[in-house]
């Protein structure tokens, strides 16, 4: 009899567990790995950034819960907001920008807050032997901005990594000056497209792509807003 119980001690401990014990999340936070590519044409001339308008959306196991962008590493107080959540931002659902839907990419600077970025890697390997001659460039594009009348702006920005991870060389919008950004009807955030294309460097062979804000005035002792909208990162042949 002493030896049943000490066969089934272990099976008791384990099944507050088997029965539920673990936390759930209403969405997984984590999303899973981009899939690899694996044809050239299913990389050139395509978006190959996942969830670029902010429209798939998950809610993670962290206060304050709110919808966060599918695809893309989690970064705190970075959110998929409905266009009109915001009333201080854009009041109604009208999108922000000619192409937009209904969600942007929010993202809160606090105080003495730098900068932040979300990311995703890009596997781009079927590209190598193209990229190794030097036919290939790409294509950063989407519409960036915040506050009209705040210090943080966001930018696109793509590292060329090579198959040991290191970076190649990076390019990258130029972040709108929110001063300089077009005036809303109603509200205080305002969006303009911004593009920018460089050559893709031999041995690269993945991307990782960053949506960042940052401060372009270093006032950090306030809080300030960046906003983003419809970003694209497209493969291209060069035509000469």
């Amino acid at each position: 009899m002493f030896s049943l119980r000490l066969q089934l001690l272990p099976l008791l401990l384990l099944l507050p567990l088997l029965l539920g014990g673990c936390p759930r999340r209403a969405v997984e936070s984590n999303p899973p790995p981009a899939p690899t590519p694996t044809s050239v044409a299913s990389v050139l001339d395509h978006n190959v950034l996942l969830n670029g308008d902010a429209e798939a959306i998950m809610v993670g196991d962290k206060p304050p819960q709110k919808p966060i962008p599918a695809q893309w590493r989690e970064t705190p107080d970075v959110f998929s907001t409905d266009y009109g959540d915001s009333p201080d931002e854009w009041p109604d659902a009208k999108p922000g920008c000619p192409d937009g839907r209904k969600r942007y990419f929010r993202l809160g600077l606090a105080i003495n807050e730098p900068g932040k970025s979300i990311s995703q890697t890009v596997s781009i390997g079927a590209l190598q032997n193209d990229i190794d001659a030097g036919q290939v460039e790409c294509a950063l594009g989407g519409w960036f901005g915040g506050w009209t009348d705040g210090d943080a702006s966001s930018r696109l920005e793509v590292d060329f990594l090579d198959t040991h991870g290191k970076v190649l060389a990076t390019l990258a919008t130029e972040p709108p000056v929110p001063g300089q950004l077009p005036k809303p009807a109603t509200g205080r955030a305002g969006l303009i497209k911004v593009l920018a294309t460089g050559k893709v460097p031999a041995g690269t062979r993945s991307l990782e792509a960053r949506l960042a804000a940052i401060r372009l005035d270093k006032a950090i002792d306030t809080n300030a807003v960046a906003t983003a909208d419809n970003l694209s990162v497209v493969l291209r042949k060069k035509t000469q």
